[in-house]
């Protein structure tokens, strides 16, 4: 049932654009394609979600971020901060990255978080962050969180811990 309400919705090709980093295994069965907003509570949770999904099936997971952002304002906070954080996906350890997302929703404070992960910064938009938010216009993404998985956008109804089931029983390709 769960494969079937992903099958019957709607797909997006998730190419993988240079300089992303997969939380998790790139090669793995089931991947997980977040675009998430910085300042969303939704994408927050969605997030941790995600990474408790990552913890429970090591190997069978992976997690690739994209963040919205706000590029006609580059002094947005969340500009700024999806910026900083595709920075540190190619400086960090995968760990210490996904823990710098993490912490950016715990934390609240942009002053405070971006102590704690300093970067050495040009002052400019990262040309990742131009090229994911490319993406998500081209590809029409309405709202954020939005989640793919396997190239099928999540329906509402289905729960991303629902997919528990589907990377127990190995059912969905």
């Amino acid at each position: 049932m769960i494969a079937a309400l992903l099958n019957a919705g709607q797909t997006i090709n998730v190419e993988r654009l240079p300089g992303e980093v997969i939380f998790g295994s790139p090669e793995c069965k089931f991947l997980i394609t977040m675009v998430i907003n910085l300042e969303c509570s939704g994408c927050s949770e969605i997030f941790r979600q995600a990474e408790l999904l990552l913890l429970r099936h090591p190997g069978q997971t992976g997690l690739l971020v994209r963040y919205a952002a706000y590029l006609h304002n580059e002094t947005s906070r969340a500009t700024q901060a999806a910026s900083r954080l595709l920075k540190l996906g190619n400086t960090l350890s995968q760990l210490d990255y996904r823990h710098s997302l993490r912490d950016w929703y715990d934390i609240q404070a942009a002053d405070a978080w971006a102590l704690k992960y300093p970067v050495e910064d040009d002052g400019g938009v990262s040309p990742l962050l131009l090229d994911q938010n490319k993406w998500i216009g081209d590809k029409k993404i309405p709202k954020t969180p939005c989640v793919i998985i396997n190239d099928h956008v999540k329906p509402d109804e289905l729960e991303l811990n629902d997919l528990d089931v589907l990377i127990k029983t190995e059912t969905y390709a």
